[in-house]
């Protein structure tokens, strides 16, 4: 079979269905090059998920962002020219076809949710340091002295910083301590456990 005569009995196939269950699979095929075209934009980085809902742009996803509607548009036609092509009439099919895209819509909402649940900052923020035990690393100076390293545990990683205490005595390397207060961006106060 020739690219011509494809084209042909498509455009035969096309030219008998009822106008409702065109206007369907019109809305389908409208939806899947839309959502072939955000594929293409996100695979290339030029694509970003656009948010008409302003209460939700902080999470990333929103319900009605362009790719929950664009799967409900999708299935909504799909589901609609189906049911019209069945026989089922308009009114029906229409109302199906709503059922089916919201229950897309949602489907699609719940996986881009989850999916934003899943982006990790990787920001060490140090001041969650206080607290925290720590493991010291080069012995730590009595009376306020610098020069002690402590390693402080951040989820899974660890930071090494700056030491110093107001005991009477240095706390030995490997000695476990508590972290007080930050003394400056690098520098924190420590006592023993």
């Amino acid at each position: 079979m020739t690219y011509p005569a494809f084209a042909f009995i498509l455009s035969d196939w096309w030219n008998s269905l009822p106008l409702a269950c065109r206007i369907f699979y019109g809305i389908a095929v409208a939806a899947a090059l839309f959502i072939t075209l955000l594929t293409v934009l996100s695979m290339t980085g030029i694509g970003d998920d656009v948010e008409l809902d302003a209460d939700a742009a902080d999470s990333g996803a929103s319900f009605f962002s362009t790719k929950p509607i664009a799967s409900f548009l999708f299935v909504f036609g799909w589901a609609g020219g189906t049911a019209t092509s069945a026989g089922l009439g308009t009114v029906p099919a229409t109302l199906l076809a709503i059922v089916a895209g919201l229950a897309a819509m949602a489907v699609i909402f719940w996986l881009l949710r989850l999916i934003q649940r899943l982006k990790v900052d990787g920001t060490i923020r140090k001041e969650e340091a206080i607290g925290k035990v720590a493991t010291v690393y080069v012995s730590v100076p009595s009376g306020g002295q610098g020069g002690g390293q402590v390693i402080v545990p951040f989820d899974g990683r660890t930071l090494t910083l700056g030491a110093m205490q107001n005991g009477t005595q240095p706390i030995a390397s490997g000695s476990k301590v508590k972290v007080l207060r930050y003394i400056d961006s690098g520098t924190v106060e420590v006592t023993t456990l």
